[in-house]
């Protein structure tokens, strides 16, 4: 999984969703195919993102997604 800018999607990094208004942390990268994938009923994948106030929220095709935005990566 990629962002929209091309960089890989890592767990642990800090992102923006939402054009910036909230932020997040990817917790998991769903890979295409797998029974995580279909379980979470995206077949293609997605990225798992805990946001504070709301929770985890299953981002899919965020090589399309231009409010999902690198803040920085996990040390």
């Amino acid at each position: 999984m990629r962002y929209s800018t091309g960089q890989d999607i890592r767990e642990g990094d800090e992102v923006w969703l939402e054009a910036r208004a909230m932020p997040g942390m990817v917790v998991k990268v769903v890979l295409p195919g797998t029974l995580e994938a279909r379980e979470w009923a995206a077949p293609d994948g997605g990225v798992l993102i805990e946001r504070e106030e709301l929770g985890l929220a299953l981002a899919t095709h965020p090589e399309r997604d231009h409010n999902l935005v690198l803040i920085r990566r996990s040390r």
